[in-house]
């Protein structure tokens, strides 16, 4: 089954979020919030996945990908853009 079937890759601008990867603190049930806790194996595999999906399954490939600093949602971006080969990434700073 096509997960993104209402998305169309005709439109001239789509935008898509993903969340970060299991992290450590998810795994224990523990809330994170901005503490910067880091992807489970679990997580890491997640992410990779999400960029596979949306490139082999769906056929998306977005220009730029935009995450905030913490360190499981740079490695996650990292995981979707090294498995949908995406040239950029920019870190959005809430500091």
């Amino acid at each position: 089954m096509n997960i993104f079937n209402k998305c169309s890759t005709n439109k001239p601008f789509q935008f898509l979020l993903a969340r970060h990867g299991e992290s450590l603190w998810n795994k224990e049930n523990r809330f994170t919030g901005w503490t910067d806790v880091p992807l489970t194996r679990r997580g890491r595999f997640q992410a990779a996945m999400i960029g596979r999906t949306l490139k082999y399954t769906n056929d998306i490939s977005p220009r730029r990908i935009f995450t905030s600093e913490l360190g499981r949602a740079v490695e996650t971006s990292e995981l979707i853009r090294a498995n949908m080969e995406v040239k950029y990434r920019d870190n959005i700073s809430y500091g």
